[in-house]
């Protein structure tokens, strides 16, 4: 209740009841950068400045979609558990694919984006990206969504979550990827 300050993390929800309990708060910090959790017209009636930290989850977060695409791609679940239930001659039945040689579908092209697509580009994959705020390169750039979708092996997605974006990948989005 006597706080002036307070810093919270992407699933912290701050809403009106939470902001009537700290009475005396001056800032909200956000680390990274979606406030779709926080009721930012509640805390602007308050007087209240919400804060982003921009940049400071790039590198982190542009790894974890690579490693995630590894675990997907490479089927290491499935694999992880033939391997714990002592079957390991079923490996075989496992059909694992490579990052090398398959495309990265990217939907929002800002600092997460393009760093996801300097490291896809090291493992060999080839970029597709859609963003009509931040133009990717032309050599990349897909005029829509569907291009990005047909085009792509693996998708990620790095857009804010706003009404806009909300649903902007649907089943017909998801039919369409390879």
């Amino acid at each position: 209740a006597g706080a002036v300050g307070a810093i919270v993390r992407a699933d912290a929800v701050v809403d009106a009841a939470f902001l009537d309990c700290v009475p005396r708060l001056r800032v909200l910090a956000r680390t990274g950068v979606g406030v779709d959790l926080i009721d930012l017209p509640a805390a602007s009636a308050r007087g209240i400045p919400v804060v982003i930290t921009p940049g400071a989850g790039t590198r982190a977060v542009a790894e974890g979609v690579l490693a995630m695409a590894l675990h997907l791609v490479k089927r290491l679940g499935p694999l992880t558990d033939l391997v714990r239930q002592n079957r390991w001659a079923d490996r075989a039945r496992v059909p694992v694919g490579d990052l090398n040689g398959a495309t990265m579908g990217i939907v929002g092209y800002g600092r997460i984006g393009r760093r996801v697509g300097e490291l896809a580009e090291a493992f060999g994959m080839r970029l597709v990206a859609y963003d009509p705020f931040n133009r990717p390169p032309s050599g990349i750039a897909s005029a829509d969504l569907a291009g990005v979708a047909s085009a792509s092996n693996v998708v990620t997605l790095h857009v804010p979550l706003t009404n806009e974006t909300h649903h902007l990948v649907d089943k017909a989005f998801l039919d369409h990827i390879q």
